[in-house]
């Protein structure tokens, strides 16, 4: 196991509804509680952070900037919830070439 023998320094998973067991759904608070709690466990043992890569959900006539971004991701809040970090990139309106990063954190202060 590559894991254990400390080969990595850091963990990606691109992208959360690519990894969801079949027949489970993002909708599921249950499904993201168990998968948020198995890579939170991993990172803790093995000592390394974890990347969740997910999508943000249609917004309709709202722009992300006016969202919190723990409320952005699709399907089950519970994801957010076991999430040390979340943190958006958006579009800057009038510089096409642009993007913002938005951060939210439950460890200390958000920047």
């Amino acid at each position: 196991d590559l894991l254990t023998r400390g080969c990595f320094a850091a963990l990606v998973v691109d992208a959360y509804a690519d990894m969801l067991p079949i027949g489970e759904s993002e909708q599921e608070n249950e499904t993201a509680s168990r998968i948020g709690g198995a890579l939170e466990a991993l990172a803790v043992k093995h000592g390394i952070p974890i990347t969740l890569i997910h999508h943000v959900g249609k917004l309709g006539a709202l722009k992300t900037a006016d969202v919190d971004v723990r409320d952005l991701g699709r399907g089950a809040s519970a994801l957010a919830a076991k999430s040390r970090t979340i943190s958006t990139f958006e579009e800057v309106e009038g510089f096409p070439n642009h993007r913002r990063i938005r951060t939210r954190t439950n460890l200390t202060r958000s920047p």
